[in-house]
Parts: structure tokens; C-alpha cells; sequence
């Protein structure tokens, strides 16, 4: 009972703190064709979209890279 005690003491802690206060949520009224729009631009489908988007970009970008000069400076240090 000894090792239960804290955890009961912690729990009543919390429910006190969620009677006292309590978290409010506030919805708001949105018309229909507003809440669709919303689902559309969050969904999932167009996050992974935009993401394999952003990669072939950087893909291309890459692959360009190959066509500009480019400069080594290889040093020998000969002590």
C-alpha cells in the first residue's frame, strides 16, 4: 500500500486540478464548403505530394550541377 499511496495522491491531484480548472474548447461555426476547403488543403495526399515534389527539385537542381565547371584545389604539402 506504501508504494500505491503516491500514485493515489497524484491522481487526486489531478482530478482536483481539472475540476478547478477545467479546459475549455471553443468550436467555432464554419459554413460547409469552408470545413471541405480546409480538408483539401491539409490533407495527407498533398502533403506527400509536395514533399516527393520538393525532392525531384532538388534532384534536378543536383543533376544540373554536373553541367557547371567546377574547381578542386588539391594542396601537397611537402614538409
Amino acid at each position: 500500500m506504501k508504494q500505491q499511496t503516491p500514485l493515489f495522491i497524484a491522481m487526486g491531484i489531478l482530478v482536483l486540478y481539472s475540476l478547478i480548472f477545467p479546459q475549455e474548447k471553443i468550436y467555432q461555426d464554419i459554413p460547409l464548403s469552408d470545413s471541405i476547403n480546409i480538408t483539401k488543403n491539409n490533407s495527407e495526399e498533398k502533403q506527400i505530394v509536395s514533399i516527393k515534389v520538393d525532392f525531384s527539385k532538388s534532384r534536378f537542381m543536383q543533376s544540373e550541377s554536373g553541367l557547371w565547371p567546377s574547381l578542386e584545389l588539391i594542396s601537397n604539402i611537402y614538409l
